[in-house]
């Protein structure tokens, strides 16, 4: 008699809850949409001329490279989205191009791709982000070039953007 009892109990406390729990798949995770905000450049990386002109704090009266850390800078992006396949436009200042990516099994959107815009270039090394109702934050790592230097710098950086 307990038994049977603790089943009806089970299929009434489950009718009531809505029935049997609901899992979120990687494609409900809403990434499309366009958004915009900063990034803060964490770290940067370069040698040489790549050091001055990218990574570089002022120093002896030169001005400080376009990336030194701690700098706020603008970010804003075009997404869509067909299951976990997501794809869009990255514009990082000035600079803007394609971007391909994916949602995996924890809701985080990884992006591949390269901005390209006068003074840059930035390639996508690394790209974390999650969404949390209109606001997507994570951390995103570039490597960077100048058309003045031959070298490369890279950049570590944060990011929170709001869906508009």
């Amino acid at each position: 008699m307990i038994s049977r009892l603790a089943v009806v109990l089970l299929i009434a406390v489950s009718a009531a809850c809505g029935g049997a729990p609901t899992t979120t798949s990687p494609s409900d995770t809403p990434f499309a949409g366009t958004w915009s905000g900063t990034y803060t450049v964490i770290d940067c990386q370069g040698g040489g001329s790549a050091q001055v002109l990218i990574c570089s704090p002022p120093a002896d009266g030169r001005p400080a490279g376009a990336f030194t850390a701690g700098t706020l800078l603008p970010i804003s992006m075009t997404l869509t989205q067909d299951g976990t396949a997501v794809a869009g436009v990255l514009a990082l200042g000035p600079a803007t191009g394609n971007v391909t990516g994916g949602v995996d099994d924890g809701g985080v959107l990884t992006l591949r791709g390269t901005a390209a815009g006068a003074p840059f270039a930035a390639a996508i090394v690394d790209w974390n982000t999650r969404v949390l109702g209109t606001t997507m934050d994570g951390v995103a790592a570039y490597s960077v070039t100048m058309p003045a230097t031959p070298r490369v710098g890279g950049l570590v950086t944060s990011l929170v953007v709001t869906r508009h």
